[in-house]
């Protein structure tokens, strides 16, 4: 900057300017949640003279801290929209809503008791979950014959007949972990007796009893 004076006298002075690129929140999204599990992340900013100073609103559960970390335990599942402001040293703002999804508490779907098994006859049924963040895996010990699978399947040969109880436990992505006790019976395999019928005689009236034993009755 230079001034003059009319007697051709002059004075100048430099100054620095410094000029800041806009402030702009960088994050592209956040990450869904589960309702009833702890969760965090946290917001970013670039631009402008920091530092910055974050707020903004967030489902039930939640909240944004002055750093930009949105923590809590969401409480509600659905689709909701986070709006968070960003805020520097100069008093520059900048807002960005993001959509966050908050998936339903892990849960077992499948109810008790399981369908029957019988003794040497090939079984096979499925345990279903829902919620909490897929893929899912299973464990549990079924009566002696059968097994399950990672993927929630009963299945195998009974050996023993009787009333079983047990549990299965499903693990998901965050490793929550939710275990239900089934029940399943287990019966003998149907048999029809005698092996054989006494004789009979042309022409005269004859009779003979069959009976049945496994499986379920009443028998038909």
């Amino acid at each position: 900057v230079v001034l003059a004076a009319s007697v051709n006298n002059s004075i100048s002075k430099s100054f620095r300017i410094e000029v800041f690129q806009g402030l702009t929140i960088t994050s592209v999204s956040v990450p869904s949640g589960i309702g009833g599990v702890a969760y965090s992340t946290s917001l970013a900013a670039t631009g402008g003279r920091p530092p910055y100073r974050w707020s903004g609103t967030a489902p039930a559960g939640l909240s944004i801290d002055t750093s930009g970390r949105m923590s809590g335990t969401p409480t509600s599942a659905g689709d909701f929209t986070l709006s968070a402001t960003v805020t520097d040293s100069l008093g520059t703002q900048a807002t960005k809503d993001f959509s966050l999804r908050i998936a339903p508490p892990l849960a077992i779907l499948t109810t008790s008791p399981l369908a029957s098994a019988t003794v040497g006859v090939r079984y096979t049924t499925a345990l279903m979950a829902t919620g909490g963040r897929p893929p899912y895996g299973w464990s549990g010990s079924p009566p002696a014959g059968l097994s399950l699978t990672a993927a929630g399947e009963i299945a195998g040969t009974p050996s023993t007949a009787g009333t079983f109880r047990f549990a299965a436990e499903v693990t998901d992505a965050t490793n929550t972990k939710v275990s239900r006790a089934f029940t399943i019976e287990v019966v003998e395999g149907l048999v029809i007796q005698p092996t054989s019928l006494p004789k009979g005689t042309a022409g005269l009236a004859y009779s003979g009893n069959l009976s049945v034993g496994g499986g379920r009755p009443p028998y038909t």
